[in-house]
């Protein structure tokens, strides 16, 4: 498995629920002992030299740098928390994937409209947020789950040009449930996080085979030797199903991440 950069789980065993995401992990309802049992956690089921943390910055419902509306007043409590966890995280030897966007949009979400927002605002954001969290950054994502609101993959290739103006270099990606046959691969994405086609609540129900021969056949779809980090298949994270099913993944040519314990 020296193929592997990055070892992240999205899910983890929280206090303030038996599951939680870190895709939430700055938003509201996740607490400072939530935090604190994610990192413990991870220490303890993670690759020392690869654990990896994927960190959300925006979602309509859960999670804001602003108080309000997308570039409002900022809340620089929030923004101070990320910063110091940020810090914390690097001091104990993880690395930090960003992902800027989640949705979709929402009707009645605290932070709307964040999705929506002129295509000035956005860029106004990455040119004030990039530069900010590349000290801690290893790669960024454009969002999660990008293809259910960013329904053109052109808006996709936008924001990766956007946000490698301010990358330094750093690998620019997106999460996905991506099937080919639905949605074209955004051509200047330098890695895939990819989720499986199911349910992530199903994952203990499908075998170590099914995992792999979905990352074989998205492998088949995808340009010879582009990075796939198998990043989304299993609710479970403290099962032994999703162990299993990570190692086998893990083990293919071509993966460069794992998003379960191995």
């Amino acid at each position: 498995m020296s193929n592997i950069l990055v070892n992240n789980c999205l899910f983890y065993p929280g206090v303030s629920a038996k599951v939680m995401g870190t895709w939430n992990l700055f938003g509201d309802g996740t607490t400072e002992a939530d935090r604190k049992a994610f990192q413990t956690w991870g220490n303890k089921k993670l690759q020392p030299l690869t654990k990896t943390v994927v960190i959300n910055l925006l979602n309509e419902d859960q999670m804001s740098p602003f108080k309000g509306a997308f570039m409002g007043p900022l809340d620089n409590a929030r923004v101070n928390l990320i910063a110091s966890w940020s810090q914390r995280f690097i001091a104990d030897g993880w690395k930090i994937v960003y992902a800027i966007y989640d949705g979709p949009a929402s009707g009645k979400g605290k932070y709307r409209p964040i999705l929506s927002a002129p295509q000035s605002q956005h860029a106004l954001f990455l040119s004030i947020a990039i530069p900010f969290l590349n000290p801690w950054a290893t790669a960024y994502m454009v969002g999660c789950e990008s293809n259910r609101y960013f329904k053109d993959p052109a808006i996709v290739e936008a924001a990766v040009a956007c946000i490698k103006q301010y990358a330094g270099g750093r690998p620019i990606g997106t999460h996905m449930c991506w099937n080919p046959a639905k949605y074209r691969l955004p051509s200047n994405l330098q890695f895939l996080a990819y989720e499986h086609s199911w349910s992530p609540d199903k994952g203990d129900a499908m075998s170590v085979a099914a995992c792999v021969a979905e990352i074989k056949n998205i492998q088949s779809r995808l340009p010879a030797g582009f990075p796939l980090w198998p990043c989304e298949w299993n609710l479970n994270p403290t099962g032994s199903k999703i162990v299993e099913q990570a190692r086998a993944m893990a083990a293919l040519p071509g993966i460069v991440g794992i998003g379960g314990p191995i």
